[in-house]
């Protein structure tokens, strides 16, 4: 659907809206192409269109919200009279924040590609069996996903706000497993362009070799390499975490930090920059203008995201998203932050990571996809997966090496992430216990 349509429904619910309420309408369509492969062969090709339309009204604190997929005219009049009853029968919201006045939104580095939502099966085919050719070639499998879509969006309120944004996206991950190790690379991007398939490949292949015939370790305490998938796979968590209300509240592990150095002065992490290579969207939540924002400076915490209705509380500005956010690096190569560690563990990537404690943000979890023993500064052989139990504030504050940031990331969850992350080395990161997986 044009976003020109979308433009217009939005209008004509608005229109249909009574004017004692407040109202906002969200609007977002898209198309997206996903194929699934495993045992080196495609396993799932699935084609499909979504629009969903979202309406909230407000009277006086009392708000309700309805939500669509269809535009015609009998239901967009259901939708809106749903709203209106939910809000009418609904308490008093003491948190309830009106919808924004107009905005301006600064303009941002190129989101739309053309070529990638036009991008036909055939291709992402002819991607897919790159990895798969690699595999068969050493009697591995391959797996993965290859998704590819566009999306439009479309932000209206009654106070005369109007947003509007489109993007496509593209995310490529493939794993390839051997009898005894596997290997794994991801990549995102809203070019088709930024997409090499053939380097994501030899990635995901070099690791798989290099993985087989593991030994078994001693679980401890050791220095580590985090390639910046498996730095990802913990600050993914790290992000659920970051919130002023919550510190203020005394409820998370950044209560009574702000201001404080709490991580290496390696250390600086910020959201919103306009990175043509990871370019932010125009605006987040409930269309707040998204601004280039240090949370992080030389491991002194900066800041902490807030929602309006914190902002309003501590006399402050709302912060509109988490993701993409940039931990900027060094230049350092994974082999020259072997040599940092001295001794230790070389981690590809994590996986079943759970919390254990929200107020430590203790997080436990597995290594994946290839754990490579580090002796004399130098990667000696793969060793068998373990379970970690270790904190990313205990992490980020052991940091002795940076590397040089990559785009890691996910647009295939339920909620998407991304980010500009370096590979590390840390000292001192807790090992648990063993695990039998591969």
């Amino acid at each position: 659907m044009k976003i020109e349509n979308l433009k217009g429904i939005a209008e004509e619910i608005l229109r249909r809206v009574d004017k004692g309420f407040d109202a906002q309408v969200d609007i977002s369509a898209g198309r997206t192409t996903s194929i699934r492969f495993g045992d080196n062969a495609i396993t799932q090709n699935a084609v499909g269109e979504r629009t969903e339309i979202t309406l909230e009204v407000a009277r006086e604190g009392r708000r309700g919200t309805a939500s669509t997929n269809k535009e015609d005219a009998a239901d967009l009049e259901k939708l809106v009279a749903s709203a209106e009853a939910i809000a009418t029968q609904s308490p008093v919201d003491p948190e309830h924040m009106p919808p924004l006045e107009p905005c301006e939104y600064i303009e941002t580095p190129q989101r739309y590609f053309t070529e990638t939502a036009e991008l036909s099966p055939q291709t992402i085919v002819d991607h897919i069996s790159i990895v798969v050719g690699m595999a068969k070639s050493r009697g591995f499998r391959a797996s993965g996903l290859y998704q590819v879509g566009a999306k439009h969006q479309v932000i209206a309120n009654s106070r005369g706000l109007r947003a509007e944004d489109s993007f496509t996206h593209i995310e490529y991950s493939c794993s390839i497993a051997g009898e005894s190790g596997s290997g794994y690379a991801n990549t995102t991007a809203e070019s088709i362009d930024s997409i090499d398939p053939e380097t994501l490949a030899r990635r995901a292949f070099g690791t798989a070799v290099a993985a087989q015939n593991p030994r078994k370790i001693d679980p401890g305490d050791y220095n580590v390499v985090l390639a910046p998938q498996a730095v990802m796979d913990l600050l993914e968590y790290f992000t659920y975490f970051l919130s002023r209300r919550d510190a203020d509240e005394g409820t998370n592990a950044f209560a009574g930090k702000l201001g404080e150095r709490i991580f290496s002065e390696l250390i600086d992490i910020s959201v919103g920059l306009p990175d043509p290579t990871m370019p932010p969207p125009p605006f987040g939540d409930e269309a707040l203008p998204v601004r280039p924002t240090s949370w992080v400076r030389a491991g002194r915490l900066e800041r902490l995201p807030m929602t309006r209705f914190w902002a309003k509380e501590r006399g402050d500005s709302p912060d509109a998203i988490k993701w993409p956010f940039t931990i900027s690096g060094g230049d350092a190569t994974i082999e020259q932050l072997a040599a940092v560690c001295g001794k230790g563990l070389l981690v590809q990537r994590f996986w079943y990571i759970e919390e254990v404690d929200a107020r430590e943000m203790l997080l436990t979890g597995m290594t994946r996809d290839g754990v490579f023993e580090i002796e004399n500064g130098e990667i000696a052989r793969p060793v068998r997966n373990l379970r970690f139990n270790e904190s990313p504030m205990v992490a980020l504050a052991n940091v002795l090496a940076l590397g040089k940031p990559i785009r890691v990331g996910s647009y295939a969850s339920e909620v998407p992430y991304w980010a500009k992350v370096p590979a590390m080395a840390i000292r001192d990161f807790t090992f648990s216990s063993n695990t039998d997986s591969v």
